[in-house]
């Protein structure tokens, strides 16, 4: 879920939510709707933004910026695992209806399942610096041996450029690597599996009481 803070002083929450295609089928979808930031009232109905037709059907993680006299909407799309990107769209309203890109820019983030250092690259958003650079944040994970993440997702930064047609372009189109971050988290053994058969006997009330 993200708020977006408009010039004209109005507010907007997007936001992803479960929606039916058909008796079998529900997909994951991108919504926004107006609010009263004062009351966090709706003031107009929700409006679908993206429905994804890429892997598990899933459009989540929202992100709309203004640059110019577009808005820009990023989902996560592809799932949470190893087909996990970042999708980019824009509009003349912050409620849509949003345009593809031209073939080439999408995904905006992606990296290969079979990356050897970082995958699942997605939820990514834009920021511009003070010194007005652009720059891209998004979340991946540090493969290890076993095909383990030992922190799970994390942040990663990148750079942007803005070619003449208005569409970012991260980290030069190149694959996210490890630039600033090193690959040198210790390769630790991950136990796959494990049972407890709960023989143990409980310890008693008087085990632990204090003498």
């Amino acid at each position: 879920m993200q708020l977006f803070f408009d010039d004209d002083g109005k507010v907007y929450v997007s936001a992803a939510q479960w929606t039916t295609i058909s008796p079998t089928k529900d997909r994951f979808s991108t919504f926004a709707v107006e609010i009263d930031i004062t009351t966090g009232r709706s003031l107009t109905r929700p409006v679908l933004l993206r429905q994804s037709d890429l892997i598990n059907d899933c459009a989540e993680g929202p992100h709309i910026i203004k640059r110019g006299d577009w808005y820009y909407l990023i989902t996560a799309e592809g799932g949470t695992e190893l087909n996990h990107r970042a999708m980019i769209f824009r509009s003349k309203h912050p409620l849509g209806p949003y345009e593809e890109p031209p073939a080439g820019v999408n995904p905006l983030v992606y990296n290969s399942p079979d990356d050897p250092h970082v995958r699942q690259t997605g939820h990514a958003d834009l920021v511009q610096a003070e010194n007005g650079d652009w720059w891209g944040v998004l979340l991946a994970t540090r493969r290890q041996v076993g095909n383990t993440e030992q922190l799970g997702r994390e942040t990663f930064l990148v750079p942007v450029e803005w070619p003449e047609d208005g569409w970012p372009v991260f980290n030069r189109s190149q694959a996210v690597g490890l630039t600033v971050l090193s690959n040198s988290l210790p390769n630790l053994t991950t136990k796959l599996d494990w049972r407890d058969d709960f023989t143990k006997r409980k310890p008693s009330a008087s085990h632990w009481s204090r003498s």
